[in-house]
């Protein structure tokens, strides 16, 4: 069943991963870390009821880093920031009825694939070395790239909607899940 839930290539499973939904109850939540590199990390959610029927849940992430390696200029390479919100609004008229919609929004820039290597290898007569001398500093692997190195770089933008509709009768439930990409 996996397949026809979650497409062809769930032959060997699924994980399923479930965020919480509004609820009668407020809730709030947050996160917040700093570590090396200036790496930021920011959550937060909120969410609760909108009335008697209503509900609705607020969510939002925010990451950033300078990156890891090192320039022989001094600057700093392979970094990223990204950030992410969600919202859901629930109806529940009654007992036996569940609707709600979602969104998603999701921004991602990471500059990717900033290596130390490759500088000398050559087809036609090189000397072969794939890592030595990428940074002119005859260390391969110290984390220290040329300044006028290649930046590969990711950019990307994704966003989601999906309803969902649980109508529960006296012999059976009838569920409708559908979403756009």
């Amino acid at each position: 069943p996996q397949g026809t839930l979650y497409g062809r290539n769930a032959v060997s499973g699924a994980i399923n991963t479930v965020t919480r939904r509004p609820g009668d109850e407020f809730f709030a939540q947050g996160l917040f870390r700093y570590g090396s590199f200036n790496s930021l990390y920011g959550a937060a959610a909120v969410g609760g009821p909108l009335g008697s029927d209503f509900a609705a849940k607020f969510s939002g992430a925010y990451r950033a880093s300078d990156g890891f390696d090192q320039e022989l200029g001094g600057g700093r390479v392979n970094g990223s920031k990204s950030y992410a919100f969600q919202s859901q609004l629930r109806y529940n008229p009654s007992d036996n009825i569940d609707l709600w919609v979602s969104g998603d929004y999701q921004k991602d820039d990471n500059r990717t694939g900033y290596t130390d290597a490759a500088a000398d290898f050559s087809i036609n007569g090189g000397s072969g070395v794939i890592f030595r001398n990428a940074a002119n500093d005859g260390n391969g692997f110290d984390r220290i790239v040329p300044t006028r190195n290649d930046i590969n770089r990711e950019q990307r933008e994704v966003w989601g909607v999906a309803g969902h509709a649980d109508i529960d009768f006296e012999l059976f439930k009838l569920s409708s899940i559908t979403a756009y990409r």
